[in-house]
């Protein structure tokens, strides 16, 4: 016999003995405890279950609460003639109920229910039929009105769809300041009802069985089953003698078998409130079987334990010598296959664990050998960028990708101006050191924006490429527009103008560079690359130490607009920039409640500059920053000014960009210029696009926090165009909403752009906001926003934006006159 059968021979008795006591015990202890498990289980599920709907009640009344506050409902609860009530308030009210549905679809109903039990007002889901219209004969109405609380909620039977629902009512008390005495107490209006789908609830309850044949119901103090999973095997209501013995089981949260369905359940209990009790059951057979289903586990598993012990010892020759030895020789296999990412899964310390370790060291070994090949086979062994093979390929997908996202992208030829004569007098060892110092700037100057984004395999993330001697490719994709590629263009030389220092000399160089636009100057790589190389020699033709793009209509644009870039960095320390300031009336008495600062630059010789202009090169080139820093100051300067000239004071709003936004701390600079100046903080105000606060990170959120803990105001301005939400407007502490002009221009003829105005006004004075609307040019414009309940308007119909002189004048002029002299100005 051998001597792996013999070793077999003693360890399966050793082993199965004490597996067959244990394995005993357990059986016996499992199910004295099977009960128990069970029992935990009702009682977490039936506790998930009352949390849950005790959540869903607590956030309808809570929202009750938030819904009865809504101005809409007052209004409508005070107006007395019917007419006015049904036609005029009725219709925007239901509206605004059909918008709390869209954020909360599970509100089935939302009424106003008048106190003699009227329904006089109802937003429904589709398919919800209304069958109860007079609700004071419903059982709901009959306990709503009997109570005395003002907020009153019940789990009941939906009489219009035959399912459970929870009802919650609050009490609208209100003083009629028209007809009653301002000392009048409030008196009962009316009623704010919700009634909630708990479809998603009976779906839970279905969902989560006890067991196979057990379940989790519902029902009512009268033994109404509210909700099973298997009506068919309860019925539809308990017996009278059943109902009493669960009810006490609910109110104490107990235990105990009964007689269910037949034969003895263990059954659990919980009471949500008086009209609904919660029942989880189990049938005792299932319960037993369970018992012995466990022993026969029990039994099988000590019979596999003692299989799996005899298995073991024959498998752990296998495991620790033979396994280990394959594996080794796999890896040999591999290695000669090319394959060198090896992980050889060998840890033991012994000869063949030694071996494995040798065999792991020579696999990274040759793997470090082949990525230095592939390292040199695609780039440039001095500098380290990518060389002309890369490029080529870099180059390819750039303009596959370019023209699957049809957006332009730009390629820069470089070659260096008298590289030749520096290594003629240095020598060829200074040339390379120049050329590895150059392609150090030329990586560093380059801006995020400006790098390549490839796909997540492939390391090659610089644009940056030498083609070979003096010659450096960069590839720019994606670009917003070709004057971009000058931008980089200009960089580069800058980064080029310090000297170097090689080997104790100072060295001085320049470059000239050659721009080609994708897909205006060639649609392939040959093309571009030929067209560039022959815009770097027109640039070297050009004195060197420039840039030159290879269509002449561009180098002309691109002059021009770097002129301009130039002439706006100065215009700032000149003076030539000036605050026009815009005045925004009330809508309802056209009195002049605030105003908009406005940016205009004045030049010397061009005259006025439009912004549309400067203000796009001034978000490109950075100078916003600084403008809007100035802007701030400038017009908390000028609020200042007019307070000493004794003028009326009304707040001003300075428009930030979300450069400005992201890069600026603006709650600093807002508090240091208050500090300074001593302006009123509620004087000022400050205005963000909505594109910009719905990018706005944790830092910029605080940011706002600030400034409204300060007593700045602030508005969101263009509202409509970004991807409004409510979630936001909760989330930042905002004063203003103000409607962007595109949706003002055609509101006397555009039905859809009637609607979103509506709904905006609408939803703003929900939230307790204030709305502005720009752009207001005519009479009808201002009478529709007048009835629909716009705070403030702003727009040529009121003034063109005025420098603040006369912005003063304006201030100081009769309102009638004031408004005629702007309209006939502005047409």
């Amino acid at each position: 016999m051998k001597l792996q059968s013999k070793l077999a021979m003693i360890l399966i008795p050793l082993v199965a003995l004490p597996l067959l006591a244990v394995g005993w015990l357990a059986y016996v202890q499992l199910q004295d405890t099977s009960e128990g498990k069970t029992r935990v289980e009702m009682d977490t599920k039936l506790s998930q279950l009352s949390r849950q709907l005790e959540t869903i009640r607590q956030t309808a009344l809570a929202n009750l609460e938030l819904f009865s506050e809504a101005a809409l409902l007052t209004q409508y609860l005070q107006t007395g003639d019917d007419l006015e009530r049904y036609s005029l308030v009725q219709p925007p009210l239901l509206r605004l109920f059909a918008s709390y549905q869209r954020a909360y679809p599970q509100y089935q109903e939302i009424r106003v229910l008048l106190p003699d039990g009227y329904e006089d007002a109802r937003m429904a889901v589709p398919g919800v039929p209304n069958r109860t219209e007079e609700e004071n004969q419903t059982p709901f109405f009959i306990s709503l009105a009997a109570g005395q609380e003002k907020v009153h909620s019940a789990f009941l039977e939906n009489p219009d769809t035959g399912k459970i629902s929870l009802y919650a009512s609050k009490q609208i008390e209100l003083v009629d300041w028209v007809k009653e005495s301002v000392t009048a107490p409030p008196r009962l209006r009316g009623y704010l009802s919700l009634t909630v789908d708990l479809s998603t609830v009976e779906k839970q309850l279905a969902a989560n069985r006890i067991g196979q044949s057990g379940a989790l119901f519902a029902v009512d103090p009268s033994g109404t089953i509210l909700f099973h999973p298997d009506p068919g095997r309860i019925g539809s209501t308990l017996s009278g003698p059943l109902l009493a013995q669960l009810t006490p089981l609910a109110r104490q949260q107990g235990f105990a078998t009964l007689g269910l369905e037949g034969g003895p359940c263990l059954v659990g209990g919980r009471m949500l409130d008086e009209e609904l009790l919660l029942f989880a059951m189990l049938p005792h057979a299932e319960l037993l079987g369970a018992s012995h289903r466990l022993g026969l586990n029990i039994a099988l598993i000590t019979l596999a334990a003692v299989l799996v012990t005899f298995g073991l010892h024959l498998s752990g020759i296998r495991a620790l010598l033979v396994r280990p030895i394959q594996k080794l020789g796999k890896a040999a296999q591999e290695i000669g296959k090319g394959n060198l990412e090896l992980s050889i899964d060998i840890s033991t310390r012994d000869e063949i664990g030694q071996l494995a370790a040798t065999f792991q060291e020579m696999s990274r070994n040759l793997a470090e050998s082949h990525q230095r090949i592939q390292f040199l086979a695609y780039h440039d062994p001095l500098t380290g960028l990518p060389n002309r093979r890369m490029f080529q390929e870099l180059l390819n997908y750039s303009l596959a990708h370019a023209r699957r996202a049809g957006h332009q992208m730009a390629l820069l030829f470089l070659d260096l101006d008298n590289f030749k004569r520096v290594n003629d007098t240095l020598g060829h060892h200074a040339g390379d050191r120049l050329l590895e110092e150059l392609a150090t700037r030329l990586s560093g100057c380059l801006r995020k924006e400006d790098t390549l984004a490839l796909d997540s395999e492939s390391d090659c993330r610089q644009t940056v490429a030498r083609l070979g001697g003096d010659e450096f490719t960069i590839l720019l994709p994606n670009l917003k527009n070709p004057f971009a590629a000058a931008s980089v263009a200009k960089r580069v030389l800058e980064a080029l103008s310090p000297p170097f220092c090689i080997d104790s000399h100072e060295v001085f160089t320049s470059a000239s560079i050659g721009i080609t636009i994708f897909p205006g100057d060639g649609e392939d790589a040959a093309t571009l690359v030929k067209h560039a190389d022959i815009a770097m020699y027109h640039a070297k033709q050009q004195g060197k130490n420039n840039y030159q793009y290879y269509a002449a209509s561009m180098n002309a644009a691109a002059l021009e607009r770097l002129n301009l870039e130039n002439q706006l960095r100065r215009a700032l320390s000149r003076g030539e920039l000036q605050l026009y300031y815009q005045p925004l009336v009330d809508a309802a008495t056209l009195n002049t409640v605030s105003a908009e600062a406005l940016m205009r630059w004045r030049h010397p010789e061009l005259g006025m500059i439009s912004p549309a202009q400067f203000i796009p090169i001034a978000e490109e080139s950075g100078l916003i920053v600084a403008m809007g820093a100035w802007a701030v100051k400038e017009a908390c300067r000028q609020l200042r000014h007019w307070q000493h000239l004794g003028l009326r004071p009304v707040p001003v709003a300075v428009n930030l960009s979300s450069l400005q936004f992201r890069h600026q701390k603006i709650d600093e600079l807002v508090a240091t210029t208050l500090q300074e100046t001593g302006l009123d903080p509620s004087l000022l105000q400050v205005e963000l696009t909505e594109s910009a606060i719905m990018q706005a990170e944790e830092p910029s959120v605080q940011m706002l926090v600030n400034l409204k803990e300060l007593g700045v105001g602030i508005a969101i301005d263009d509202f409509g165009t970004g991807y409004s939400s409510l979630s936001y407007l909760r989330r930042f502490p905002i004063d203003t909403l103000k409607i962007d002009r595109s949706f003002i221009k055609d509101i006397l003829q555009d039905a859809d752009d009637a609607t979103i105005t509506r709904a905006i006004i609408s939803m703003a004075h929900s939230l307790e906001l204030t709305v502005t609307a720009e752009g207001v040019e005519t009479e009808g414009q201002l009478e529709f926003l007048r009835d629909n309940g716009c705070d403030k308007i702003q727009g040529y119909l009121v003034s063109a934006p005025v420098p603040a002189a006369e912005f003063v004048r304006f201030m100081q002029s009769p309102r009638g006159e004031n408004h005629s002299a702007a309209r006939e100005a502005s047409f």
